[in-house]
């Protein structure tokens, strides 16, 4: 009785942990593009709070002079910085000879909230914000020109 109590206890436990992390969902799919660049955003929700972000960009430097790819360069260092100083970030870039490929991974919860807020990640109309509307968010995005992907 008592290995049946357990594995049914352990079993409940296990369901309860599951539904709990599958509530968080991609809550949409948000573009941008302007002339050499072109940035995809896939921002995760749960309920009306943006859990996660991840951004992938692309920059087209074929015609770039060296001396404008120089502050790119220097910007992606600075960046390297802030999002290492953030937990469970992850920044990497891909520079060749014709383009500079960024891939962002955020998680937005109470540990990198106020760090977000700090370096300016992300529109955040309320200073003392905890969380990230879901909502105010998106219309923020589509407000400086990103289309929602269908």
């Amino acid at each position: 009785m008592k290995k049946i109590f357990t594995m049914l206890l352990m079993t409940t436990l296990m369901i309860a942990f599951v539904s709990c992390g599958a509530s968080e969902k991609k809550a949409g799919v948000y573009t941008y593009a302007a002339k050499n660049l072109s940035v995809e955003m896939t921002v995760f929700a749960k309920d009306d709070e943006v859990t996660k972000i991840e951004q992938k960009s692309e920059l087209d430097i074929k015609k770039y002079p060296k001396k404008k790819i120089v502050p790119i360069e220097a910007s992606i260092k600075e960046m390297k910085k802030i999002y290492k100083s953030i937990d469970g970030a992850k920044y990497s870039v891909d520079q060749g000879k014709d383009m500079i490929a960024e891939n962002i991974e955020i998680p937005v919860n109470d540990k990198t909230i106020d760090k977000i807020k700090k370096e300016n990640l992300i529109p955040v109309s309320d200073p003392k914000a905890k969380t990230i509307s879901l909502k105010k968010f998106t219309q923020s995005l589509e407000k400086s020109g990103w289309k929602k992907k269908k």
